[in-house]
């Protein structure tokens, strides 16, 4: 019930304009819904608000790569993947999301299999309810990611 959903998350950012969660939600529940220029709005103002936080840039990739902006996508791939600096490396979970929105499957599970590995990422993967995921849960290898994170 994405028109639910929505409504929710709007009243939520009206009462907490700056808290980013309830934005990052918005964002995701209008891309879901079908209005991409919309949701991309929420997730960019998301990211300012956060400034450029690993997560939120996920969403934002993510919502790019579904809206046929690719070139943006790969862009913030490239940001999170100079994460190489960081002591917990690229951030590997939110590249996971962005692969998944480009429907790149097999970098998608390499992506998570690091985030899986390093386990310091594993709060921002929501590999069993977001609709983000669905590619990768119908994908035969899931079932051994299901089983890694017990919860088959």
């Amino acid at each position: 019930d994405f028109d639910g959903a929505i409504m929710f998350a709007q009243r939520a950012v009206a009462l907490a304009p700056e808290f980013d969660a309830a934005r990052l939600l918005l964002g995701d529940c209008f891309l879901h819904a079908g209005f991409h220029k919309t949701a991309i709005a929420q997730l960019e103002e998301a990211c300012r608000l956060v400034d450029e936080h690993p997560v939120a840039l996920a969403h934002l990739g993510y919502a790019y790569a579904r809206s046929g902006r690719e070139v943006e996508a790969r862009r913030l791939l490239s940001i999170l993947q100079e994460g190489h600096h960081r002591t917990d490396g690229p951030h590997s979970a939110a590249m996971t999301l962005i692969h998944t929105g480009l429907e790149d499957v097999e970098q998608a599970f390499q992506c998570l299999d690091c985030a899986l590995t390093s386990r310091s990422q594993m709060q921002e993967l929501l590999l069993l309810t977001s609709p983000a995921y669905d590619g990768l849960r119908a994908h035969p290898g899931f079932n051994s990611i299901s089983n890694r994170l017990n919860a088959s």
